[in-house]
Parts: structure tokens; sequence; C-alpha cells
């Protein structure tokens, strides 16, 4: 993991399946973010799926094969930081490649270099930003916080995207009941158990609207489906979004 001794100046950007594919706006706002402080951002081609799916539904052989590809399309000396904007990816690109590569005699040693270099977005941004406070200049929308499941238990990082939030996009922070309780995502657990996840996402809708927040925020793509549909399904006046593209627009609204 890099430090203040080590600058980072460049970083790929491992989008993973739901930015690559159904959020790519998502992709151009950490980009832009990233950029802002003098960050070069590429996005390596060759990557693919983490590998969460396959491993979840026992497929390991697939998770395997997934791995290795995923190396040696990330694993280049001229990345300061590996950074992802998906909790669940992390996980699995950080640690599960170790776990699947560590007997490997090709890919042992870029799942390990790959461990050391990965980092969340949101994480990396307070790093970069230091004593860089925008909230001084503006004032952000009225934003209570979801506690991804990834993001908060496996992370640990609870604390971070508020104080992005606060100090960085200038938001009033509304708790609601309940934030760190799973929305029912779970991969394909929604799809798979629609009557468990359903009335577990009924209960996170209600802890939002209740809030009374005008945005509730997150880090997790996933996440970001499973709320942002069901509040669109209601026809409710909260909007979800990432971090991420709060942080976009908040340096957008900065710099005009």
């Amino acid at each position: 993991m890099k430090t203040d001794k080590t600058p980072i100046k460049k970083v790929a950007l491992y989008a993973g399946c739901l930015i690559d594919f159904v959020y790519p706006d998502l992709g151009e706002d950490i980009i832009e973010v990233l950029n802002h402080f003098g960050v070069e951002v590429v996005f390596p081609e060759g990557q693919t799926c983490c590998g969460a799916p396959a491993k979840y539904s026992g497929a390991k052989s697939s998770a395997i094969k997934l791995a290795q590809q995923n190396v040696e399309a990330l694993d280049n000396p001229e990345y300061d930081a590996i950074v992802s904007a998906c909790p669940t990816c992390i996980i699995v690109v950080r640690d599960d490649f170790l776990k699947l590569l560590g007997d490997d005699p090709k890919y042992s040693e870029g799942a390990k270099r790959i461990h050391e270099k990965t980092r969340d977005f949101t994480d990396l941004v307070m790093e970069l930003a230091g004593e860089e406070k925008w909230a001084e200049l503006m004032e952000g929308p009225k934003v209570t916080y979801h506690d991804s499941c990834h993001y908060n238990r496996s992370l640990g990082l609870k604390g971070v995207a508020r104080k992005a939030l606060t100090e960085l996009a200038g938001s009033e922070l509304i708790e609601m009941e309940g934030s760190d309780l799973c929305c029912g995502m779970g991969g394909s657990y929604t799809v798979k158990f629609p009557e468990l996840s359903a009335p577990i996402l009924a209960r996170k809708l209600s802890s939002v609207e209740q809030s009374g927040a005008d945005v509730v925020a997150m880090d997790c793509p996933g996440c970001l489906m499973q709320i942002g549909g069901g509040l669109d399904k209601q026809n409710s006046k909260v909007v979800a979004k990432h971090t991420a593209t709060i942080l976009a627009e908040a340096l957008r609204k900065r710099k005009s």
C-alpha cells in the first residue's frame, strides 16, 4: 500500500461488471475526481469480471481462470495503485486472487503485487485530499448514507465515505435507522431468492424515506442498483448515488 512518501501518480481503474456495463458514467466520475488530484487513470485492456459470481456459485475453475486473466491485465509496474469503486471487487481482487493463485508459479507473484496495490476509490481520495476541503466553498445536498456490507464489514471503511461527503462534498449528513443493514442485493441473491430479498429492501427503503434526505449515498454499485431500482419503482423523490458521483458533482460545482 502506498504512503505519503510514495506519491500515487498513476492508477489502473478496475471497473468491475456493473461500472463497466451498467454505470459507465460512474467510471467517468471516478476518473474526473482522481484527475483533480493530479492522478493519471488508465483502463487496462483485458480486465474482466473479478469472479465473485463464479466463486459464490461454487465454480472454482471459472473463478481461477478469471483471476488469471485479471492478473495479466493488472500486474504492471507502471501502476502505483489499482483502484475500484466496488467493495466486492476489491475483496476478490485484493484477497481472493491470492487464495486462488497462491500456488500457481506463473501467477502467484503477480497476485501478491496486486494485493499490495489494490485500493478503494473513496479511501484513496481522502488520502489524496489531505487538508483540502471543498465544503468550505459550497453547500451540498442533504444525504443519508447506506453502509454496504463489504464496504463496512470487510473493508472496515464505515467512516471514510461520511467524511468525504461532509468535508469534500459539503453534504448535510442525516443518519438513517439501520444504515448498516443489508439492502438485500447480495449479488445474485436478489434474483435467486426474491421472496427473501424483497422485505430486506423494503426495510431499507423505508429507512431512506424516513431520513428526510434528498439523496441516499453508497459505495457499492450493486447496492446502487438495488436501492436505486427500489426507489424508482415507488416513484420516490430520493435519488440514489454512488459517493464518487456526489464528489464529481461537487467538484464541478466548485470549479464553476
